[in-house]
C-alpha cells in the first residue's frame, strides 16, 4: 500500500466485551468483505485472526523493539466499497492509559488531494468513511474515532482528549456526546444521536452529518 490514511478506533483494555471478533463483525456489517490475512498470514481465516488477537489483548501484549513483526497482532485485509482495499491492525502501545486501537488504513490518495500548500478531501470518500465509522462506533462502543493522514501527529489518547479537547480530526472525528468536548477554537462539533461529530475548522468543510 502507498502512503496511507487511517481511521483509528479507541477502546479501553478493561472493557474487552467485543474485542477483535466484535470489531471485524461490525466492519463486515457496515459493508466490508474479508479477503484474508496479511502478508504471510494470507490464508488464515478471520476466526483464527480474531482468536489470536483476542488472546494477545488479554495478555496485554506489546511488540518489543527487538522482536520480529511476525510476533505482533495479526492484520486482516478487507474489500471496501469505493476503495482499492483496506487493512486492519491493532496497536496496544498506550498501556499506561489502558487503551488500545483498531486502525483501518487505506490508500491516502483515495481520500485526499494535495493542492499547493493545502489539502482537500474527496467528499465521496469522506462521506463513505464517516458512515462506516459511525456504524462501527455504535456497534462496538468505541470511545473515539480519529482520522489521520500518514504524516500526522501521534494518536491522541482518550484521557488526553478529555483533558485538552484536542483530537486528530483530519477532517473528522467521533466521540460519545456526553463524554468530552472538543476545543471550540479549533473544531466544530455536531450532534448525531448519541455521537458528537467533530470537524477540524482548518479544512472549511460544509457542516454535514
Amino acid at each position: 500500500m502507498s502512503t496511507y490514511y487511517s481511521l483509528v478506533f479507541t477502546y479501553k483494555r478493561n472493557e474487552l466485551t467485543t474485542g477483535p471478533a466484535g470489531f471485524y463483525d461490525a466492519l463486515i456489517a457496515a459493508g466490508a468483505e474479508f479477503k484474508g490475512g496479511c502478508f504471510e498470514d494470507s490464508s488464515l481465516p478471520l476466526s483464527e485472526i480474531a482468536a489470536i488477537n483476542s488472546q494477545k489483548l488479554i495478555d496485554n501484549f506489546e511488540l518489543g523493539y527487538d522482536e520480529d513483526c511476525s510476533n505482533d497482532y495479526k492484520q486482516a485485509v478487507f474489500a471496501l466499497d469505493g476503495f482499492s482495499g483496506a487493512r486492519v491492525f491493532i496497536m496496544n502501545n498506550d498501556t499506561t492509559e489502558g487503551e488500545y486501537y483498531f486502525n483501518i488504513i487505506l490508500s491516502e490518495n483515495e481520500v485526499l488531494m494535495n493542492e499547493g500548500f493545502g489539502i482537500r478531501y474527496k467528499k465521496d470518500s469522506i462521506d463513505r468513511l464517516l458512515h462506516l465509522a459511525k456504524s462501527i462506533m455504535k456497534s462496538t462502543k468505541a470511545l473515539l474515532v480519529q482520522t489521520e493522514p500518514e504524516l500526522c501527529s501521534e494518536t491522541v489518547s482518550y484521557e488526553e482528549f478529555k483533558s485538552t479537547g484536542i483530537i486528530n480530526a483530519n477532517p473528522f472525528a467521533l466521540t460519545l456526546k456526553e463524554s468530552a468536548a472538543a476545543d471550540e477554537r479549533y473544531y466544530t462539533s455536531l450532534t448525531d444521536g448519541e455521537l458528537a461529530v467533530i470537524y477540524d475548522k482548518k479544512y472549511n468543510l460544509t457542516e454535514r452529518t
